[in-house]
This record gives C-alpha cells, sequence and structure tokens, in this order.
C-alpha cells in the first residue's frame, strides 16, 4: 500500500470563523468526539501582498483512546490542512509535536505532504513548516 492511500477516506469538515482568535476552525466529529483544527494568522508577509504566515492547533473535546482511529483521524487532518491551503493565501503554515507519538504522525505527514503535494515541510528546531 501506498503512503497517499492511506490517507483517502477523510471524515467530512465543518468550518467556521474563530472571532476569538480572528483564525478559521475545521472541525469534524467521531464517536460523539469532536475534533478541532484551529488556523490562526501570526502575521501578513508584507504590504504588496495579503498572504499570512498561519499556525495550527489541534483541539480534542475529551481526551480518549483513538489509536485505532488514528489514520482517520489523520487523514481527515490532512483533508483540512489541503483545504485550507486552497482557500486562503498561506505562505507558510507552522506547528509543532507535543508529544513523542505525535512526532512520529507528524514525521509521516512530511512524507505525505512531500510526495503528493506542491507544498514543501521541512522540520526545524523542533518546529514543522509547510510552504509552497
Amino acid at each position: 500500500m501506498r503512503i497517499d492511500e492511506l490517507f483517502d477516506q477523510p471524515l467530512p469538515l465543518t468550518w467556521e470563523k474563530d472571532d476569538k482568535s480572528d483564525g478559521i476552525v475545521a472541525s469534524f466529529e467521531l464517536n460523539n468526539v469532536k475534533f478541532e483544527v484551529l488556523f490562526q494568522p501570526l502575521f501578513a508577509v508584507s504590504s504588496r501582498s495579503d498572504s499570512k504566515i498561519w499556525t495550527v492547533i489541534f483541539f480534542v473535546s475529551e481526551k480518549g483512546d483513538f489509536k485505532h482511529d488514528t489514520i482517520l483521524i489523520f487523514s481527515t487532518i490532512l483533508r483540512a490542512v489541503n483545504e485550507f491551503f486552497k482557500r486562503e493565501k498561506v505562505e507558510e503554515l507552522y506547528f509543532t509535536a507535543s508529544s513523542n507519538k505525535l512526532e512520529k504522525l507528524y514525521n509521516l505527514l512530511m512524507k505525505y505532504f512531500n510526495i503528493n503535494s506542491n507544498y514543501n515541510v521541512e522540520k526545524e528546531s523542533g518546529r514543522y513548516i509547510v510552504s509552497k
């Protein structure tokens, strides 16, 4: 099985503005648990462009054992990132891993994006950077 075939069955997403952070939230539910992907602007790149650099933060409404749903959750997050890049003028997107398990998943994300998209993913000083 190819790596891109692992992520071809994402869950449906709901998009909304987040007034608190001036960001955009993509949310989805799995087994009555709400997952949110918050895209938050850091700053405008230049006065000649309305492109922004963004950070992404992941939220889960309750703790649980999602190890059997990891691929489904991750494929949905990948879908959110792909759709976000299409919706907004994004130059760079930053995120970090808060645990070794997440770091392993994010390393897989790097492979996926570097193989299957027009974006480049790099790891720099513990921070992941998705760029055009």
